[in-house]
């Protein structure tokens, strides 16, 4: 277990300590503590989360909303911006794939039945793609689907199917709305703010 020890000093650090009991041949019982310095290991997990906090941070001033998928298009993880986009909750991805969040237009002209075929064809592009809301409206998105190095086994086999195979590669889209649809949108904030500035000049 991990435990923080105490020096002369009264300063404390984490250690991990174990204890085992050794009998001899004469019956005696003797007890043998084991000492494992961690110091540097509650470091590394600071770190970790630390840069874990900072992309988080980064993401959400981007603008831009993630996900991420294996080389099957099985959706592993969606950040909140992206649940927020499609209108929806907090979902278990287990048995989502891209397909799941896009038109069904969309999905008949380019993707199919072949998943596997389309993640490879966009990965590395930037495509316009048809977003399916949570309500069941269409949105125009641009997605950038890009292979992420590295290993991610356990994350992977996590989101394993029972009628589907394991991935061994892990993806990342971004999405962001296509600039017309988000110039409308500013179009219509200014024309609001503009109808307000002009209820204040007649009242005054």
């Amino acid at each position: 277990r991990k435990v923080n020890a105490q020096r002369k000093d009264g300063t404390t650090f984490p250690i991990e300590l174990g204890l085992t009991e050794v009998e001899t041949i004469w019956g005696e019982r003797f007890f043998c503590g084991f000492v494992r310095d961690v110091r540097r290991e509650r470091y590394d997990e600071q770190e970790l989360l630390e840069q874990t906090t900072l992309t988080k941070a980064v993401l959400d001033q981007s603008g831009l909303s993630l996900l991420t998928c294996d080389e099957h298009g099985q959706i592993l993880s969606m950040d909140d911006s992206l649940l927020h986009l499609l209108g929806l909750q907090k979902v278990d991805t287990r048995d989502m794939d891209l397909r799941d969040i896009m038109g069904t237009e969309y999905t008949k002209k380019f993707i199919g039945d072949n998943l596997e075929k389309y993640v490879r064809t966009v990965s590395g592009k930037r495509v316009e793609v048809e977003g399916l809301k949570a309500c069941g409206t269409l949105m125009p998105l641009k997605m950038r689907l890009k292979e992420v190095e590295g290993s991610f086994d356990i994350m992977l086999g996590a989101h394993k199917t029972p009628d589907g195979p394991t991935g061994s590669r892990l993806y990342a889209a971004f999405f962001e709305e296509k600039e017309e649809e988000q110039s409308g949108v500013n179009k219509a904030l200014f024309g609001f703010l503009g109808g307000l500035h002009k209820e204040e000049e007649s009242a005054q």
